[in-house]
């Protein structure tokens, strides 16, 4: 939630069988929360601890929640090279609307970095191109004239949970990897769903 950070979590029942509850101390106001609320807290800085859990009861004198966790989960520290899908398949800034079609057809894709002279250029997605037919274009336009131009992108040594951030914030559906600036790989939101289902 916007305007509060958390400073400390306790966890009060971590050895109960059956229950698994936590004081979250925060700096902002605990009023904004409601009993019965479903709450995130992290990734934590040093482990990359992700806490979901339940509101059920808070404390005003000492600004802090109590939660009933309902899933822990700790974001790898590996470089996202170890989680992309390489080779990287591209389009060029002269491919077709065609072109790129066959291309998600073939390789069930949605979408594929246009690359030229082995510089990024952009990004192309099922989706734009399925706005560019809408406007009337045909299948033998280029899909350099519907790609996206700010192509959101990680170095390959990026770890894992830095890039998860970028995928929320963002609200991207793929993320080109790069090595020296050079495009190597890909990594989408259906990758990291399918490592992460509760992300």
């Amino acid at each position: 939630m916007a305007g509060v950070m958390v400073t400390e979590v306790d966890f009060v029942t971590l050895c109960h069988p059956d229950l698994c509850h936590a004081v979250i101390k925060l700096v902002g106001s605990v009023k904004t929360f409601d009993i019965g609320e479903e709450i995130t807290v992290g990734p934590t800085p040093v482990n990359k601890l992700l806490i979901r859990g339940e509101v059920i009861g808070k404390d005003e004198v000492q600004q802090s929640l109590v939660i009933s966790i309902t899933e822990m989960l700790s974001l790898p520290k590996q470089p996202v090279k170890n989680y992309m899908s390489s080779p990287l398949l591209t389009l060029g800034m002269q491919s077709t609307f065609r072109d790129a079609l066959r291309l998600f057809t073939e390789r069930h894709i949605h979408g594929a970095p246009i690359v030229e002279d082995g510089t990024l250029r952009g990004i192309v997605s099922l989706t734009d191109i399925a706005k560019g037919l809408t406007r009337g274009m045909d299948l033998d336009a280029r899909v350099a004239s519907v790609m996206t131009t700010d192509v959101v992108y990680a170095e390959s040594t990026t770890r894992l949970y830095e890039v998860v951030k970028q995928f929320k914030e963002r609200q991207i559906g793929r993320l080109i990897v790069v090595e020296r600036g050079v495009p190597v790989g890909i990594l989408t939101q259906s990758d990291i769903i399918g490592l992460f289902p509760s992300l």
